[in-house]
């Protein structure tokens, strides 16, 4: 399984990134089997005005099924990543419980 950070307007510092990968990874361990990729996009919405306006997506591609996606707004890059994992983790449990 890979992860892969795609930030556009954001500079991702080594400790944006740590986080970003220590979330997945924990989001994702119990479903990495299930899991080829995950894409995470981060967007500042509203650039240097602040507010409400940082903007995770999540896209992890599953196995034989059709992609789940998730995002997230908040007004911190680290709180928009840790709530987007935890609705992946929410997402990805769900899709393949009703797999089974």
């Amino acid at each position: 399984m890979t992860i892969t950070l795609v930030d556009s307007n954001i500079r991702t510092t080594p400790a944006m990134l740590a986080h970003v990968h220590a979330k997945l990874a924990h989001a994702v361990e119990r479903f990495s089997q299930h899991v080829s990729e995950v894409r995470v996009h981060v967007i500042d919405t509203n650039g240097p005005k602040g507010g409400v306006d940082k903007v995770c997506a999540i896209h992890a591609h599953v196995n034989k099924a059709p992609a789940v996606i998730v995002t997230h707004a908040a007004a911190d890059y680290y709180e928009a990543v840790t709530a987007a994992a935890r609705r992946l983790k929410a997402a990805l449990g769900r899709r393949l419980h009703r797999r089974r």
